[in-house]
């Protein structure tokens, strides 16, 4: 079920932001996830990105996506909800 959250938090980002291009989207949803909480979750196979993106009001922005090309490894997160976007 990551696929209709990550589709939805495509939406949201590209509510805000309607110009952004592949990679900043990309960026920008890599920047807002925390990454280490999904370790030894049952099934998950090698390669997978250990990545939890929380859609919180205002977690993806895209200045986000200039902190990530820098190195930043990790991100914001907190609070909760899904992402559902319109179509």
């Amino acid at each position: 079920m990551a696929v209709p959250h990550v589709v939805g938090a495509v939406a949201l980002f590209l509510e805000q932001h309607p110009t952004a291009g592949p990679s900043e989207i990309k960026g920008a949803l890599l920047a807002a996830a925390t990454r280490g909480r999904l370790a030894g979750v049952p099934g998950m196979k090698a390669g997978s990105p250990d990545a939890l993106l929380c859609v919180a009001p205002g977690a993806l922005q895209l200045a986000s996506v200039q902190a990530a090309a820098g190195g930043s490894s990790g991100g914001g997160g907190g609070g909760g909800g899904g992402g559902g976007g319109g179509g």
